[in-house]
């Protein structure tokens, strides 16, 4: 497929979102999952238009070449990324929801090896995420590259027994009861209890009374507890 077009509804879903615009572009399986292969070079007037929602001047003749390819995917080289990859990794479920009816392929992977639940997830986009899963049926175990499957993320941060998702789990706390749970969840070998203790010293100041006597207490079990 010409970069050109694929960069024309690539550009539309990320910056106009508007759906008359989308729904111009895409009429076909095959612009629903075209690929971007990352040539920047092909810009044109239409191109423009599509990113800052101006007139579409080559919307036409851009939907009759993508229309003579038939079921496929539209792709860019550099990412790979296909429209469900940006309308997951930018919270647009309207969109993703026309593109899943339009043919997409839900688990498709870029170049990584992220598939649009990776981005969602990675994102925090809970509600993508439901749609992704329990509607499109996309595969929450599929692997990136990386070896990370798609429900926790792009890096596997986002898994509950990952050591980075406890930390940033204790780190957003602004509670007592809340910290305290993040910290009786905190087991996950290689946690840096450094930078639990450093938020202990900063979060106090913010918030004198979220380190009660409990939450001490689980802290210093923790630090104990990599100690042994």
């Amino acid at each position: 497929m010409d970069p050109a077009i694929v960069l024309q509804i690539h550009s539309a879903i990320r910056w106009n979102h508007e759906m008359a615009t989308i729904k111009q572009l895409v009429k076909s399986e095959a612009e629903a999952n075209c690929r971007d292969n990352g040539d920047d070079g092909t810009s044109s007037d239409g191109i423009i238009n599509a990113m800052y929602g101006g007139t579409l001047g080559h919307v036409d003749s851009a939907s009759s070449e993508v229309s003579k390819l038939g079921p496929g995917q539209i792709v860019r080289p550099a990412t790979e990324n296909r429209p469900a990859h940006i309308a997951s990794q930018n919270g647009l479920l309207k969109v993703l929801k026309f593109l899943v009816k339009s043919g997409c392929d839900v688990n498709a992977r870029n170049a990584t090896g992220q598939t649009p639940l990776h981005m969602a997830v990675e994102y925090n986009y809970p509600k993508i995420v439901n749609y992704l899963v329990k509607t499109a049926r996309a595969d929450p175990d599929i692997k990136n590259k990386a070896g990370w499957i798609a429900i926790h993320g792009i890096d596997g941060v986002k898994n509950p027994d990952s050591p980075d998702f406890q930390l940033n789990a204790i780190l957003a706390c602004k509670t007592t009861k809340v910290l305290l749970v993040a910290l009786e969840c905190a087991v996950a070998p290689g946690l840096d209890i450094g930078k639990v203790a450093n938020f202990k010293i900063t979060s106090s100041r913010d918030y004198p009374d979220l380190w009660d006597e409990e939450c001490q207490n689980m802290l210093k079990k923790r630090i104990n507890d990599q100690r042994n």
